[in-house]
């Protein structure tokens, strides 16, 4: 169990688990993992993209199972333009598990740092899809206040709040199921899980070659850094991880961060020493008709 809410007593089942109760049963078991080493050799790079396009069609399908239209996030980059992609190629095949697709996007024309409306426009009338277009609108502090007061919880950062008005206009539009391509760039590579990757699968020769690029691109200190925490670290046996974890804990981004709201909210709270176990959740979803998923977090499920 990870403690989510403010008030005592309250739980979430993490993922991948499952909890049995009973008037004398309180017990929690694992149902699914990811296999992190599991390996795929093709012969022919080609192999490697019929793969990924197979699975993420599959992904994609799997997941548009709805009553009403189905609706896309479009922000022009290369993770939710290949969900959109696929899903209308899938509706003009016949294939699709809703009765239609529909993308949405922020129009940010006002703002050239974040303007990206034609690259949604060029995805949409490649497939042949209605997008629809939704003028950013910052939200006011009012709201954020507002949203802290209802749900007891630390309000969602502007960037995700500003995707508020899609949520509201899918739902308008009668769809139940919205999907967003979150999650595609871990799952391409962005990051520094290579370094594990090769550290255990032996390969010297290309680990040399990922060090020496990085150190050119990032200085050595930053390179040594994410060798050690992101690859060797993770070789570590489980006791020696835990204690290394304890040690950084009250060091690391969340504990600043739970400080600081513990310090922020403290005064509005009933009982405050409550705050300070306190931990972020996802947006909450009640105050949409529709459900947020990504296919992009379910492609390494099904390998």
């Amino acid at each position: 169990f990870r403690r989510v809410l403010f008030r005592s007593g309250v739980f979430r089942v993490l993922p991948g688990r499952f909890h049995r109760f009973g008037r004398q049963l309180n017990e929690s078991e694992r149902y699914w993992q990811p296999d992190l080493w599991s390996t795929i050799e093709y012969a022919d790079e080609r192999e490697y993209s019929e793969h990924y396009r197979e699975l993420l069609t599959r992904v994609v399908r799997n997941k548009s199972r709805t009553r009403g239209r189905l609706g896309i996030e479009v922000s022009g980059g290369l993770d939710s333009s290949g969900i959109f992609a696929v899903a209308a190629d899938l509706g003009h095949r016949g294939m699709l598990r809703a009765p239609g697709v529909g993308g949405y996007t922020l129009d940010f024309s006002g703002d050239p740092d974040a303007n990206e409306i034609e690259y949604a426009r060029s995805v949409a009338a490649f497939t042949r899809a209605p997008l629809t277009e939704m003028v950013h609108q910052p939200k006011p502090l009012a709201w954020y206040e507002a949203q802290a007061a209802r749900f007891q919880d630390f309000p969602p950062y502007p960037n995700s709040a500003m995707e508020a008005v899609l949520f509201d206009q899918a739902a308008h539009d009668g769809s139940k199921v919205l999907l967003s391509g979150v999650g595609g760039d871990e799952w391409l590579g962005a990051g520094f899980s290579d370094y594990l990757e090769e550290l255990h699968a032996g390969r010297w020769t290309h680990l040399k070659s990922i060090i020496g690029s990085d150190i050119a691109t990032t200085g050595i200190a930053d390179t040594l850094y994410h060798l050690f925490r992101h690859g060797v670290a993770g070789l570590l046996p489980e006791p020696v991880k835990a204690q290394l974890r304890a040690l950084r804990r009250p060091f690391s981004d969340a504990a600043r961060r739970d400080r600081l709201v513990a310090k922020a909210l403290q005064h509005t709270l009933r009982t405050p020493d409550d705050v300070l176990e306190f931990g972020i959740t996802p947006e909450r979803s009640e105050e949409h008709t529709s459900e947020l998923q990504s296919p992009d977090h379910l492609v390494c499920r099904l390998l």
